[in-house]
């Protein structure tokens, strides 16, 4: 809101004092995240132990034929079942971490550019094995990658927002 002051209507003085009040300026801003930038060899690291879950059967060596009333109790015991289930989703979030450290690598190298937010799409829509990621040489992961980055986006360029006039 814009005020104006006047003072040809006032006594004339050499000095007039003039108190202004501002308002208070809020700014609300977007969230900002930071992410520590790995190197190379510490993401080999993590990728080496993808896919290398414990087992949580309680007797490991146990076989159908010498006590199959055990090996029936850990495949369908639900509680057996829901602990696999656990090393299985942790050892899925695990190559999530991987490959979005991977992206963050090449994202900082200008090899491809994504937004925070298509992350999680674009690791959906990679679909890469944990063994795949695991063996393959930094190379063929960077070109696997490369290849699916540009079908992603060809798949998800079919729409582009209208411009706005001037």
């Amino acid at each position: 809101m814009v005020k104006k002051v006047c003072l040809n209507d006032s006594v004339y003085k050499e000095h007039y004092t003039i108190a202004i009040k501002l308002d208070s300026l809020h700014l609300s801003l977007a969230e900002v995240k930071i992410y520590p930038v790995k190197s190379l060899r510490e993401i080999d690291k993590d990728k080496s132990r993808l896919g290398t879950a414990p087992s949580t059967d309680l007797y490991q060596n146990t076989h159908l034929l010498s006590s199959p009333v055990t090996y029936l109790f850990e495949r369908f015991n639900s509680m057996e079942q829901s602990k696999r289930k656990v090393a299985q989703l942790e050892d899925e979030q695990q190559k999530r971490a991987v490959l979005k450290d991977l992206l963050h690598l090449y994202i900082k190298n200008d090899i491809m550019s994504l937004d925070d937010a298509q992350f999680d799409t674009f690791i959906d829509y990679l679909n890469l094995s944990d063994s795949f990621i695991r063996t393959a040489t930094d190379y063929e992961l960077i070109m696997a990658i490369k290849y699916k980055y540009e079908a992603f986006v060809n798949a998800n360029s079919y729409y582009t927002a209208p411009a706005k006039h001037q």
